[in-house]
């Protein structure tokens, strides 16, 4: 397993950072952070490593987002990838702060698409991601709104990323508070949900 010189920005080494990586189910590594190459490849902060470390220049995910509009990635059972964070466009494609790329080749999938996510007068944030086994995905962060529907920080998405208006959550954890990680118990499919902060001490709960 060699990586090379693995990752590097240019612009500022010293704040060259890997934050998040996930495996798809073929062994390939996907590395999303602050970088703008990886072994002397130019990448746009996202790049796939094949399984000996080497870099895959199969997955192409255009001009991404923003380094710092990426809060994490979650592989589907599938294989295609979804990216989340804070964002409204991804590789010129319109997307409020979730996309999903194709596991073969990292192109934005234009068959998943969602409303807008809003906090009030901000866009707010995606921090939170989770796959039931019929394939719609659990979505929670500091969002009021999806479209116009109150979902107070969690929502249930379709496959093709329309909100699932039978999971209600119009009364829920409120967008200050929103959802920021899900466990989904398997014998009866219950979904746990969890929080990093006290709405009172502002501590780890």
């Amino acid at each position: 397993y060699n990586p090379g010189a693995g990752l590097n920005n240019t612009a500022n080494p010293d704040l060259t950072a890997g934050n998040f990586a996930v495996r798809q189910f073929n062994g390939k590594v996907i590395i999303a952070g602050v970088f703008d190459q990886f072994n002397g490849n130019p990448v746009p902060g996202l790049v796939r490593l094949n399984t000996d470390g080497s870099y895959d220049n199969s997955f192409t995910p255009g001009t991404a987002t923003t380094p710092a509009g990426v809060n994490g990635l979650f592989v589907q059972a599938g294989g295609d990838v979804i990216v989340f964070g804070n964002f409204t466009t991804f590789s010129g494609f319109p997307r409020s702060n979730i996309v999903r790329l194709a596991a073969a080749n990292g192109a934005v999938d234009a068959g998943f698409n969602t409303a807008i996510f809003a906090a009030y007068a901000d866009k707010g944030d995606i921090e939170g991601v989770a796959q039931q086994t019929d394939g719609k995905l659990l979505v929670g962060g500091l969002f009021r709104t999806l479209g116009t529907d109150t979902t107070q920080g969690i929502v249930r998405l379709n496959t093709n990323g329309t909100r699932d208006g039978t999971f209600d959550t119009s009364v829920g954890t409120g967008e200050a508070f929103g959802a920021e990680c899900f466990a989904i118990r398997s014998a009866d499919n219950k979904i746990f949900v969890g929080n990093g902060q006290d709405p009172e001490h502002g501590e780890g709960v």
